[in-house]
């Protein structure tokens, strides 16, 4: 058997390494392209992977990751197999390795996944919550804005081992035993506001489904069931944003509730939405989009 080749800083934990596991503890999963992205110490993707890779491959594991094959269509109609940016995550060394030797904040949210469980299907819809995520944090920090909480639908609470009770963290009980997941709940606090949000990402083409859920959204807003969930003031709104993959599939919906005619209108400011491409390009608190059509400011 050939000898393993050492790891590189396989007894210690660089300042690049300490800023990516502390991110993964914030953001759960990232690819390497949102850790160049948040900025951990290098701009070079392969430096990068050589440090996260020593996170990885020493004999105690810091982090590790899932890999992906996604299925893309051809010019030709038929459908190829393509390799999608591994997810990192933390180990429970990863996390000890945070607490003990980077003095972690003990009061700080420390996000380690229940399970290793992504799937394909998912894979797309996860990592364009994560990304808005990242956009929100880095657009907060630049303006003076606190983000006190960023809860996901993968986020979890309970357990299945003794109380059988397990859910999703962002789950809003409506009538009777009807309830729904948003993709996310987070606040904005700072600068005179403290404002709550609700999160949608959507990537695929059914305007159907997501009007569906629209209406879902509009009862826990107008019944307050929101409200009861995250306990808010009832005297008090809140914004949902839909953020959509690309800028077609938001116009397409916006058309698909226009075609409702008034069903929406009195609650359409509540509503506002973007694409990724708009997130990436512009500027993140402007040119925020109604239900109805309307340019709005974030807040």
């Amino acid at each position: 058997m050939k000898p393993q080749k050492p790891v590189a800083w396989e007894d210690t934990i660089t300042n690049i390494q300490a800023r990516i596991l502390e991110s993964l503890a914030h953001y759960k999963f990232l690819s390497l392209s949102q850790l160049l992205q948040i900025g951990v110490g290098t701009t070079q993707y392969k430096y990068l992977h050589k440090q996260i890779a020593s996170l990885r491959d020493r004999q105690t594991a810091l982090v590790q990751k899932k890999s992906f094959v996604l299925m893309q269509p051809t010019h030709s109609g038929s459908q190829k197999a393509v390799r999608a940016e591994d997810m990192y995550y933390l180990t429970k060394a990863g996390k000890k390795a945070l607490l003990d030797d980077l003095y972690y904040p003990l009061d700080k949210e420390l996000r380690l996944p229940l399970g290793q469980n992504i799937s394909q299907k998912d894979y797309i819809h996860r990592k364009c919550t994560i990304s808005f995520q990242i956009y929100l944090d880095q657009w907060a920090k630049q303006e003076g804005y606190e983000i006190p909480f960023f809860h996901t639908y993968f986020d979890k609470v309970g357990n299945n081992r003794i109380a059988k009770n397990l859910r999703a963290k962002t789950k809003i009980t409506l009538e009777g035993e009807d309830y729904f997941i948003p993709d996310a709940a987070f606040k904005i606090k700072g600068n005179n506001l403290d404002k709550f949000f609700l999160f949608e990402m959507y990537n695929g083409r059914d305007t159907g489904r997501t009007l569906y859920q629209l209406h879902k959204h509009a009862l826990a807003l107008t019944k307050k069931y929101t409200h009861a969930s995250y306990q808010l003031d009832p005297s008090k709104s809140y914004t949902t944003i839909l953020v959509f993959r690309f800028d077609g599939l938001k116009n397409a919906f916006i058309k698909r509730v226009k075609e409702q005619g008034n069903t929406f209108a009195a609650i359409q400011k509540f509503f506002i939405c973007k694409s990724m491409d708009e997130l990436e390009q512009g500027d993140f608190s402007l040119n925020w989009t109604t239900l109805l059509g309307e340019q709005v400011q974030l807040f």
